[in-house]
């Protein structure tokens, strides 16, 4: 970003970590390209002050009208905006979005993936109470366009001013390119040395390779876990650890009766909203996994499994039947948690 599109408001401090971001793209191999970002600041300003606002007012017409003023005064303000909207301000609109959507496709053209500042300066709270419309406009001028054009994004650490306050960027590309940001998003992130959030030590966990092709992951939940009795069946074999990661909220863990060694049950009901279950990702030989599997005793078996991250990952699975005198311990969050709980 250059010239009067850069804006950080008067924020000198968060100016200069932007800058560095951008050298450390640089000596990363990125080639470095100035773009005109009007036509996305435009299209950002179009969340708040088109006729969009419109749409929050059909979501919530019955309780506005006969509640608008138990509402917070920005958010009222805000949607009471629409009255000045009709259907024609709508098409307009639209016309307004495309021809700008156009001129981004030739910013586009010229980038593989674009670096704004995730915020361009802080604010007090007392300052945001104040004047919330104008301040939060700013604070989401480098990303409000995202959602307009569908764009995926990652946001990473990028630093702290001199007064300890974090600064971070925002690495964007156009649709279904999630797969592409990974990567420069992680090397970024750690060029910055600067931590993950408030642990702000250098080191981070190691970026998650691609499986090799001859290769097939696996999720385990318990007692193959790193650490677990029955972990060497999968070193044995030439399993390589992936990830730690967690299941999506719709998963319970359950401790069976009478396994030896000790064993949970992963079970997936559609609905439930727990805290997640705490996994880890291995990669086995293809000729290794067809084996593995093959040996794994009821009541287990092996499904897909959805995780945090958006993968969905063969793993272990639990048949509903098994569960008779088996305990629920989904709320210590993992196996480990629980196995730990027992020796207390």
């Amino acid at each position: 970003l250059g010239g009067s599109e850069r804006e950080f408001y008067g924020d000198q401090a968060c100016a200069a970590l932007y800058d560095d971001a951008i050298a450390r793209m640089t000596s990363l191999g990125a080639e470095i390209v100035t773009i005109d970002y009007a036509p996305f600041r435009q299209i950002a300003a179009l969340l708040y002050e088109g006729p969009w606002v419109a749409e929050r007012l059909a979501a919530i017409r019955p309780f506005f009208e006969s509640n608008a003023d138990t509402m917070d005064p920005a958010v009222r303000q805000i949607i009471k905006g629409a009255a000045k909207f009709d259907a024609a301000s709508a098409f307009v609109g639209q016309y307004q979005l495309k021809d700008l959507m156009r001129l981004t496709d030739a910013e586009w053209a010229k980038m593989d993936v674009l670096l704004v500042p995730s915020a361009p300066t802080i604010y007090k709270v007392a300052d945001m109470l104040a004047d919330p419309i104008r301040l939060n406009a700013n604070l989401g001028r480098y990303t409000n366009f995202a959602n307009f054009l569908g764009c995926c994004a990652i946001s990473v650490p990028a630093g702290f001013r001199p007064d300890g306050k974090p600064f971070g960027v925002t690495l964007l590309a156009q649709g279904f390119h999630d797969d592409a940001l990974g990567a420069p998003a992680a090397a970024l992130h750690e060029a910055a040395a600067c931590g993950t959030g408030r642990f702000k030590e250098p080191v981070l966990p190691s970026v998650i390779e691609t499986p090799a092709p001859d290769t097939i992951e696996i999720v385990v939940v318990g007692a193959h876990l790193t650490g677990q009795p029955l972990n060497h069946e999968l070193t044995s074999v030439g399993g390589h650890f992936v990830e730690a990661m967690r299941t999506t909220a719709e998963y319970r863990l359950f401790a069976l009766a009478n396994t030896l060694p000790p064993k949970p049950g992963l079970i997936r009901e559609p609905g439930f909203a727990g805290p997640g279950i705490e996994i880890e990702v291995w990669s086995l030989p293809a000729a290794a996994f067809g084996r593995f599997v093959a040996a794994i005793p009821a009541p287990l078996g092996v499904g897909k499994i959805k995780l945090t991250n958006g993968r969905d990952v063969s793993g272990f699975l639990c048949e509903s039947n098994a569960l008779n005198g088996a305990q629920d311990i989904t709320s210590f969050g993992g196996w480990r948690a629980y196995r730990a709980s027992l020796a207390t």
